[in-house]
């Protein structure tokens, strides 16, 4: 695994070639690293891409004008090696393009482009999707960026959410979307407790927050992280019952409907990308340290 590292006078990173999955985020005022680091007993990974699609499909796979495709929850680009597109003293830019392999599983002549940028105590994530094809091209993409909780549950974690709003929680079964009417997820203050119960009935995901941004604060109140996702219409929040991690994911896109069986780009939640047209979007994270 190749990883590349970036930093400046107050953070450092490390992103790896496979996957273009950000590995480490530290603070060097006080060492603090803030990404889950991949423990095999709860969670393997650290941030996947989720690309070409976010989420579970019905029975793994999509079907495109009468053709059907095997195609793995939330997509293979997160396991791909991706290329060095570009560096400088406060960047990296990765990519990937379509080739056989991911042509089998999706059908569509893509060019991803990631890049990670800093900016004093924030890292700025880009994506940059490009239909390299000749017809319209449906897909989904997203983060999954996993932050570690020291000591949590000894030590308490809240969510913190940007504004004061209802939090209607889009109801999931075995991982896909449910019927039924939206799950009331009681915050106070704008903060939400990360308990052991908070994830027992799988992801919390929200399609149309007021908040731009949802940060994490501990119980003495000296180091928090806030993840900054104007522009994106779902998020989704997530961990492992039990592990001292926390996903906090914007998104592009959701896990099908249950039952869903339509055509891949009459999918809900998917984006569609004319033939020669570009799709960007990015989002922050802040460091805040005492």
């Amino acid at each position: 695994m190749s990883l590349h590292q970036l930093q400046n006078k107050e953070i450092s990173v490390s992103i790896s070639e496979t996957g273009a999955e950000l590995k480490s985020l530290r603070s060097l005022a006080n060492g603090r690293e803030w990404m889950w680091q991949a423990s095999p007993e709860f969670w393997p990974r650290t941030s996947p891409v989720l690309f070409p699609v976010v989420g579970k499909l019905n029975e793994n796979q999509f079907s495109f004008h009468g053709k059907k495709y095997p195609l793995s929850q939330h997509g293979f680009a997160r396991d791909m090696p991706f290329g060095l597109l570009g560096s400088g003293s406060d960047f990296l830019s990765f990519s990937l393009k379509a080739g056989d392999q991911s042509l089998r599983h999706y059908p569509f002549h893509f060019f991803l482009e990631i890049e990670y940028r800093l900016r004093n105590s924030s890292l700025c994530i880009s994506y940059r999707v490009k239909n390299e094809g000749k017809e319209t091209m449906p897909f989904s993409i997203g983060a999954h960026p996993g932050f570690s909780l020291p000591s949590w549950p000894t030590k308490k974690y809240w969510l913190e959410f940007e504004k004061e709003e209802p939090l209607l929680a889009i109801p999931l079964r075995d991982g896909l979307i449910s019927d039924g009417s939206r799950r009331d997820i009681p915050a106070e203050n704008r903060l939400l407790e990360i308990s052991r119960e908070l994830f027992l009935q799988d992801a919390l995901v929200f399609k149309g927050l007021k908040s731009d941004w949802i940060g994490i604060r501990d119980s003495e109140g000296i180091e928090q992280l806030r993840l900054s996702f104007r522009g994106f219409p779902y998020i989704g929040l997530w961990s492992k019952p039990g592990a001292a991690f926390v996903c906090i994911e914007p998104w592009f896109g959701h896990a099908d409907p249950h039952g869903f069986a339509g055509d891949f780009s009459e999918k809900p939640g998917i984006n569609l990308l004319e033939p020669g047209e570009i799709f960007e979007c990015s989002f922050t994270i802040d460091v805040i340290s005492g």
